[in-house]
């Protein structure tokens, strides 16, 4: 069992790590790119960092409020982007993001007793690649307002947090039924790749010769299932004074949402 252990979380930094080289790759990959279409067009470069209200969304976990409460969480993400015009109004923005994707959560296994409950919590990293089409609503030297919108891939670097659960055990000739309740890591319960829909606007503001401050909101919200629902420790239920009920349907879609606003300083090429 311990030999066992070790090997799996051996196993786990292995694959950790091997993500993380890809990760890289692919950041470095996109910043060439960038620098290299940059010096060629009329670009900006941003470096920003956004504070961001995360959610990890179950429809039916939600219809069960008494039984099981999200607590939406603040989580930080910053990365590089490039802004490339293609006409005097309209661009590409695309970059690599690094995003924390958070939520706490509490199990009340008897809502007659607010004591009597198990806390959760899930925390996921993810390196985004966002490809969005911008519209300049105003393009002046000295200040740019701009709405974008597209799509990202989410590629899964680390997972982490604790997952409330239940188990069985039946004793007696009779064959009665005993119910507890375990914590399992949630390593391993996340989908390593998935699409989101991307919207943001923001104000560009001229500080000094080809630098500029940028303020701007985002918003994404995943299009598939970020759960690997083969991960034991998704039940398609909940617990209520030590019976488990079933849900009518399979354990539905679990989505990301992240909201949230930051701060960038751009610098144009050209």
């Amino acid at each position: 069992m311990y030999v066992g252990k070790i090997f799996r979380i051996r196993t786990i930094q292995s694959l950790l790590i091997i993500r993380l080289k890809k990760s890289l790759f692919i950041f470095f990959l996109l910043l060439l790119c960038g620098n290299t279409i940059a010096q060629k067009s009329n670009c900006y470069m941003t470096l920003f960092g956004l504070e961001q209200r995360t959610s990890i969304i179950n429809k039916e976990d939600n219809n069960h409020p008494k039984v099981i409460k999200n607590i939406p969480s603040y989580a930080p993400t910053y990365g590089i982007t490039f802004s490339q015009n293609f006409s005097n109004r309209f661009g590409i923005d695309y970059g690599a993001l690094v995003a924390r994707q958070e939520e706490k959560y509490e199990m009340y296994t008897d809502p007659s007793y607010p004591k009597a409950k198990l806390n959760g919590a899930r925390k996921v990293l993810y390196m985004q690649i966002p490809i969005l089409l911008r519209a300049d609503l105003l393009s002046k030297p000295k200040n740019v307002i701009f709405v974008a919108g597209g799509a990202q891939m989410d590629i899964l670097l680390s997972e982490d947090g604790t997952i409330p659960t239940y188990h069985t055990h039946t004793i007696g000739v009779a064959g009665d039924t005993t119910y507890g309740y375990d914590y399992l890591e949630a390593a391993g319960a996340y989908k390593r790749f998935i699409f989101d829909l991307v919207g943001s606007m923001g104000w560009r503001k001229k500080i000094y010769k080809n630098f500029f401050l940028q303020l701007q909101l985002r918003a994404n919200y995943s299009l598939s299932d970020v759960e690997d629902k083969s991960f034991s420790a998704f039940y398609a239920g909940y617990i209520y004074r030590n019976a488990y009920y079933i849900y009518s349907t399979k354990r539905l879609a679990t989505h990301n949402l992240a909201l949230g606003a930051g701060l960038g300083l751009c610098w144009k090429f050209r």
